[in-house]
């Protein structure tokens, strides 16, 4: 019995020391950046500029995922992070300050497409006028990213929420709801109520959702699905054909917020606390949350890019860089004329 109540005991502490296990495995002077996935390229690519251009030695660790998983390492796990950087500012805005960070500073912007190859069946005829009639053919297979883990996941649900208002459509029925659990609820003062399960499921081939896009990415290049609804900078990136999608529907314009308001997405959780998004225009956020252990790196890779150099970086791979960067909250003195 005692020596039950030992290995009992070992196990209770194993767990609640999870986290702290989990900070000591890198070392304090590191710079531990979790991003977005679809930040991934840009950020290793300035991670390599700025030790060049700073003579700086330290050991940069990037962990790219989908954005609310990078959130919930932080809020959830309480891992250490040095600077978190997402794809959707607002789950920094409204899920960490004040408890788990006390800024934010928006500093790019995407645009949802529709990605494909010349793998993909019609890409000779597909277009901005009948890309919509062309997805929603039988013999077609798309993707997306989890909405439960990652911003361009719940952004696609958005996009063809509004593509059947747009249009004038069945397109979210045909698209999602046949294929998954997800439903959306078009009332009648012609807003959309989009519900994902916390339990997602898929009832289909026809319909891929991965955790993160890089995933999609990878399908496509390889002809297993035909389209995939990603960021441009993504498209760009893996030099992937795409179809740009009407102002009404692309995210990417601050003119058209009202539109893209119209549609909230509820993401369900596994107990009664759940995360509600609304349509906006993509911003990408940044900060350093309380679990930073290197603030001094953090502050100087965050001045650096979105400097000179890191701007150009993030042109290249596709963002729209804000020409001022946006702060909210109580922002270090060193990043205020950022």
């Amino acid at each position: 019995m005692k020596y039950l109540k030992f290995i009992l005991a070992l196990m209770i502490a194993a767990l609640t020391m999870t986290p702290l296990i989990l900070i000591l495995h890198s070392r304090s002077g590191d710079l531990i950046i979790f991003c977005a996935g679809s930040l991934f390229p840009a950020l290793k690519e300035a991670s390599l500029n700025y030790k060049t251009f700073k003579g700086s030695k330290v050991n940069i660790i990037l962990e790219p995922s989908g954005s609310l998983t990078a959130l919930r390492k932080v809020t959830d796990l309480r891992r250490r992070c040095d600077i978190l950087a997402i794809a959707d500012y607002t789950l920094i805005t409204k899920y960490m300050i004040p408890k788990y960070a006390n800024f934010c500073i928006i500093f790019a912007g995407n645009e949802m497409v529709l990605a494909f190859t010349n793998k993909s069946k019609y890409y000779g005829i597909i277009n901005d006028e009948n890309w919509i009639e062309i997805l929603c053919n039988k013999d077609i297979r798309f993707g997306f990213s989890n909405p439960n883990e990652d911003p361009c996941g719940y952004r696609s649900l958005i996009v063809l929420a509004l593509a059947e208002k747009f249009y004038n459509k069945s397109v979210f029925d045909v698209l999602i709801s046949l294929n998954s659990n997800i439903r959306a609820y078009f009332l009648k003062n012609g807003t959309v109520v989009i519900k994902v399960p916390f339990n997602l499921r898929i009832n289909t081939n026809r319909l891929i959702v991965r955790s993160k896009s890089i995933d999609l990415l990878v399908l496509l290049k390889q002809g297993v699905i035909d389209y995939a609804i990603l960021y441009k900078s993504e498209a760009i990136q893996w030099k992937l054909k795409f179809i740009r999608l009407p102002p009404k529907l692309n995210l990417a314009y601050f003119n058209e917020s009202n539109v893209y308001g119209m549609v909230k997405v509820i993401l369900m959780a596994e107990t009664a606390k759940k995360k509600i998004v609304k349509g906006e225009p993509i911003l990408y956020g940044l900060t350093i949350p309380y679990t930073a252990l290197n603030r001094r790196q953090a502050i100087s890779f965050i001045k650096f890019l979105l400097g000179g150099n890191g701007r150009l970086i993030l042109e290249g791979y596709g963002f729209t860089v804000l020409k001022k960067p946006v702060i909210i909250g109580y922002v270090p003195k060193e990043l205020e004329e950022g």
